[in-house]
């Protein structure tokens, strides 16, 4: 079955402030069903993190106690979001720009990334939290060419990063990806052998 309306990537471009979105065939890994937002990403390395999977058990306030960090009732409430499986014990914002300090991470429109304790005060305080934000723990890593190649084997397919794509409802972040790849049923890409085809 052809599959045109799927846009192929470019591998000559960074992929930075994009959104990658796991395969089927990456079920029982870290990555199942995940989308991606890649923050930094060149010759040597990328850098992501994981916008759509909330962590069983644990909330925000949880983890801000342990730097006496003092959360109100919205962030008591806050799921802390898995971020991927590297350095699963450090956490960073991601965040609208409505809060941005000199150490935030610019990836996209209205989109940063801060890893800094004033940060996560900001989240617990309502008056001075961004509009949208996750905590998200641990990130996602590549060596210089990896992601490429993973990219190449059909592992990932690319959407650009929005605002809503990032804070919307994760439960449903992956299949509205998908949907707007044009993939109605990923249990045809099940396989290893994916019928996406990439340029070399």
């Amino acid at each position: 079955m052809a599959h045109s309306t799927i846009p192929s990537i470019d591998l000559s471009k960074g992929f930075v402030g994009k959104l990658i979105v796991a395969m089927p065939h990456l079920a029982d890994t870290p990555f199942e069903q995940a989308v991606c937002l890649i923050c930094s990403h060149d010759d040597e390395h990328a850098f992501g993190v994981v916008v759509n999977k909330p962590m069983s058990g644990i909330t925000v306030a949880e983890v801000v106690s342990q730097m006496d960090i003092d959360a109100d009732e919205s962030a008591e409430r806050a799921p802390v979001f898995f971020g991927g499986p590297v350095d699963l014990q450090r956490g960073a914002v991601l965040h609208t720009l409505d809060f941005k300090q000199d150490e935030t991470v610019v990836i996209g429109p209205n989109i940063g990334l801060t890893a800094t304790k004033d940060a996560l005060e900001a989240i617990c305080t309502s008056d001075r939290a961004p509009e949208k934000w996750r905590l998200v723990m641990g990130h996602a890593g590549w060596d210089g060419g990896q992601l490429e190649n993973e990219i190449k084997r059909n592992d990932w397919l690319s959407i650009d990063a929005t605002e809503d794509r990032v804070f919307g409802g994760p439960a449903d972040a992956w299949d509205e990806a998908l949907k707007h790849l044009g993939i109605s049923d990923p249990a045809l890409f099940a396989g290893q052998d994916s019928p996406v085809i990439r340029p070399n």
